[in-house]
């Protein structure tokens, strides 16, 4: 009977031990969690500071002389003074929604657009410009974008025909203060309306 208590008594201290180990893998294991988060935390930080953000900065443009502009991703805007002394503006794949575009234009579309040239119609290049249009105040302001894409904004976003000019690859259109020469690009492109996807050319 002893030898059976003893026993007994040892397989009640071995369980023992076999769940203080495993509180103790435990603590370990959800300690290690609680590092890995904490690491990822700090580089995403990191990382979100030293992300490059466009700065607003308004600048006049001298005669002969043109200031670019980077509105994140493949966004530009081109500002010069013309022959006739007339300030101009071509924003080139505007897309407010780029996180480095600044927040003032997010608010507020851009008014004074010329120009608003479209390289193809995916959304993060495309889907602003109809924007510059509807919010712009110069009267002979034109989204300049190829054939297909043209429909869709007429068609789809209701932009005006007098607002666009279409264009063929290798053509090339005078708009007076500029002309604008359509070169050819492998990147074919489509725009989604809903559930349905559109043809935007090349």
């Amino acid at each position: 009977k002893m030898q059976d208590q003893e026993s007994e008594l040892e397989d009640f201290l071995s369980q023992i031990n076999k769940s203080e180990d495993m509180k103790v893998q435990e603590q370990q294991r959800l300690q290690e969690e609680a590092k890995q988060q904490a690491a990822k935390r700090e580089q995403q930080e990191q990382a979100a500071q030293n992300a490059v953000q466009a700065r607003p900065i308004e600048l006049t443009p001298l005669k002969g002389q043109v200031d670019l502009r980077w509105y994140g991703h493949a966004g530009f805007k081109l500002s010069f003074i013309d022959e006739q002394d007339q300030h101009r503006n071509i924003y080139i794949d505007f897309w407010a929604d780029s996180p480095e575009t600044p927040a003032e234009d997010k608010k507020s579309p851009p008014n004074d657009c010329d120009l608003a040239l479209v390289t193809h119609g995916q959304l993060d290049h495309s889907s602003h410009a109809p924007f510059l249009m509807m919010h712009g105040k110069k009267e002979n302001r034109r989204i300049v974008c190829s054939s297909e894409l043209g429909e869709y904004y007429q068609q789809a976003k209701k932009i005006p025909k007098p607002f666009i000019a279409q264009m063929q690859k290798g053509g090339t259109r005078d708009f007076g203060f500029c002309t604008v020469t359509m070169v050819h690009a492998d990147h074919p492109s489509t725009c989604d309306e809903g559930k349905q996807t559109i043809w935007a050319g090349h």
